[in-house]
């Protein structure tokens, strides 16, 4: 299990290599927030789940409620 860091650091924005045992968390807000990840981010909008072409470009795969453990997804088991 990983242990809890109290540092937080800001990356450069051309990026690092972390080697294979570095667990890397990231806050779902920041994610789910983010334009980088979702068009009109702090706009609720159903239709960008149901199929909308204007939210194609969504990354949908950034939303991960359940990210670790056994209630990860309980549609893929």
């Amino acid at each position: 299990m990983a242990k809890a860091i109290a540092e937080v650091r800001a990356l450069p924005k051309d990026g690092l290599t972390f080697n294979g045992v570095t667990s890397l968390n990231i806050y779902h807000y920041v994610a789910y927030h983010s334009p980088l990840n979702f068009k009109d981010p702090d706009s609720f909008v159903p239709e960008r789940w149901l199929g909308d072409s204007q939210y194609d470009s969504d990354r949908k795969e950034v939303l991960q409620p359940f990210s670790f453990g056994p209630r990860n997804c309980l549609g893929k088991k």
